[in-house]
């Protein structure tokens, strides 16, 4: 069920267990190609782990730029296979320059040479030792101690607001001035410094 404001929508999903064949009433993997939110919730409810083959659609994998394209008239555009064709033209002649090479070299590409060549190509020895030390610890602009109450707030309030806090105060009878008013005899304006 979807809730919108006070229009709740119901969707009943179709779910066969055999197959793991799911529909849904919203239709949004008919639309998009990408299941709902009911159909997931279905299939986490069935404990099913990993998304059906059938979900899965080549546009969201790796496959969708290997295969060919089509125009609308579904013809096939040549210069999309032709870079395809190439592509897996020098795909199969570098896999045989590098078997011919190790070959040739002897080795099969030891862990050792592949480190020297990564030496010569920076220019410089790998460390022996690797020193990584921590990050600075930053304080974020803006956050500080906000404790209600225990003075330690370090916002600024405005005179407006400490006149309203004021005057939500109880009045206290002062013992220095003899009034009533928000302070007491430690803290009285009258009394002598």
């Amino acid at each position: 069920m979807a809730n919108f404001g006070c229009r709740v929508r119901k969707f009943d999903v179709l779910f066969n267990v055999e197959t793991l064949d799911t529909s849904c009433l919203c239709k949004s993997f008919e639309r998009q190609g990408i299941p709902c939110r009911h159909v997931v919730w279905v299939w986490e409810a069935n404990l099913i782990q990993k998304i059906p083959e059938a979900y899965v659609l080549n546009r969201w994998s790796i496959m969708a730029c290997k295969k060919p394209v089509f125009d609308l008239e579904g013809n096939v555009l040549e210069q999309c296979v032709q870079a395809v064709d190439r592509k897996r033209f020098l795909n199969d002649l570098w896999l045989d320059l590098e078997s011919q090479s190790r070959i040739f070299d002897g080795s099969s590409g030891s862990v050792s040479s592949k480190a020297q060549d990564i030496e010569l190509l920076i220019g410089d020895s790998v460390p022996t030792k690797i020193l990584i030390k921590l990050p600075k610890v930053s304080k974020n602009k803006g956050t500080g101690v906000h404790v209600h109450g225990s003075g330690s707030d370090k916002r600024l309030k405005s005179d407006k607001k400490k006149d309203v806090e004021q005057s939500q105060k109880k009045k206290r009878l002062c013992k220095g001035c003899k009034k009533m008013g928000y302070h007491d005899i430690h803290n009285c304006p009258e009394k002598e410094k």
